[in-house]
């Protein structure tokens, strides 16, 4: 599969990928719980962080509601747009 082709296919399940109960995280036990493992995963300082292949943002919603500050990356430019307006509120 091409990169044009993994992107497309990216960009066109971009509108429904929130759905999906594990990347949404739409859930609040879910979405408690990843907050949880990040905590073990991140700084315990606000940091600058990298999210890589991010999809619509929201790890990096979780990341920037525990004060650090995140980039977000994805090959997708649907699921970079949806990630910004995830992220708006943060300043992003």
């Amino acid at each position: 599969m091409s990169t044009d082709e993994i992107r497309r296919y990216w960009d066109d399940f971009a509108a429904e990928y929130d759905s999906y109960p594990d990347h949404g995280l739409l859930d609040s036990d879910t979405r408690s719980a990843w907050k949880d493992l990040l905590r073990t995963w991140l700084p315990t300082t606000p940091s600058v962080v990298t999210d890589l292949a991010c999809g619509t943002g929201t790890m990096s919603v979780l990341m920037a509601e525990m004060g650090h500050q995140v980039h977000g990356i994805d090959l997708s430019p649907e699921m970079v747009r949806l990630a910004k307006a995830k992220a708006a509120p943060f300043g992003a």
